[in-house]
């Protein structure tokens, strides 16, 4: 079932998404690399398919896989008739991906908020550092809030997102 590509764009893809992701922190290369062929990919895809397309050990295409799963970029699926497990992107993945940014934001701001009452008056410096956090963390907060109102909006009514998926 493995997809074949001989398509220097998609491999050029994979691979530059695993530096990104590796040089901003995010995951590591291999992970980037696999979400990278699973966006590419026209149906999901076994560990045993990911190895052969990205050349990767069965132990990092499973580590991969499980952050990935982990972090709800990537879902297992089953295919009838079939005894392997499966990989796919699932549809909302980048409504994921926001809405856990979204609960990251609020963790900052919840941290510079109760630092402010812990810390009580008298240190000037820290309250305004803290206040200016907090009010940091308010705004990105609202924007997050206005990209997942967009992609909720943008993604109802298509046939391969349900509202139960957003």
């Amino acid at each position: 079932m493995a997809t074949e590509r001989d398509d220097a764009a998609a491999r050029d893809f994979v691979e530059e998404l695993g530096l990104l992701v590796e040089s901003t922190g995010w995951m590591p290369r291999i992970a980037g690399r696999t979400l990278g062929w699973l966006l590419l990919a026209p149906e999901p895809q076994s560990q045993a398919d990911l190895r052969d397309a990205l050349q990767a050990s069965g132990a990092a295409i499973s580590t991969a896989t499980r952050l990935l799963i982990a972090q709800g970029l990537v879902q297992k699926v089953s295919i009838p008739g079939r005894r392997q497990t499966y990989m796919k992107v699932p549809p909302d993945i980048w409504h994921i991906m926001e809405s856990e940014g979204l609960r990251t934001v609020r963790r900052y701001r919840a941290l510079a908020e109760g630092a402010l009452v812990a810390l009580g008056e008298g240190d000037r410096a820290a309250e305004e550092n803290l206040a200016r956090m907090s009010a940091y963390f308010g705004i990105v907060e609202k924007r997050i809030q206005a990209v997942l109102a967009q992609l909720d909006e943008q993604l109802v009514g298509r046939p391969d997102v349900s509202r139960e998926t957003l």
